[in-house]
């Protein structure tokens, strides 16, 4: 009985996620993509746990396990390759708050007072301590 109901709930969870699947694939957006990646991956682990589990087979149930670990891979990767694509095009991804790029000027003028400081000092006629 409890075998029956893990089967028709693995079944049930992949009508789902086909679903999902299909409404997702049908956007333009990365964004959209890196999600239904996330879907198949949650729900095909879901789906062979529950396999795994009303079939007693062990192998599966790592076979869930390692589908676990590459989906988390992949989405990194996508969202690694989503982020430099973003960035070669200058363009924000759409709701993100804008970033203001950081000015280093005040850096250069207090490298540029410590310059003159030292010009100052090897200036003829001064007097440099130490020399």
């Amino acid at each position: 009985m409890i075998t029956t109901f893990l089967l028709v709930a693995a079944v049930l969870l992949l009508v789902i996620v086909t679903i999902a699947l299909g409404r997702l694939l049908l956007s333009a957006q990365a964004v959209d993509w890196v999600m239904a990646g996330q879907v198949l991956g949650t729900g095909g682990i879901a789906v062979l746990l529950l396999f795994g589990v009303a079939s007693a087979s062990p192998g599966v149930i790592d076979m869930a396990l390692l589908l676990a670990l590459l989906a988390a891979f992949a989405t990194v990767a996508f969202a690694a390759r989503l982020g430099l694509d973003r960035r070669r095009s200058d363009q924000p991804c759409a709701g993100a708050p804008a970033i203001q790029p950081r000015t280093i000027r005040p850096t250069v003028d207090a490298v540029d007072a410590v310059n003159a400081g030292r010009e100052a000092s090897r200036a003829p006629g001064s007097h440099a301590p130490g020399r």
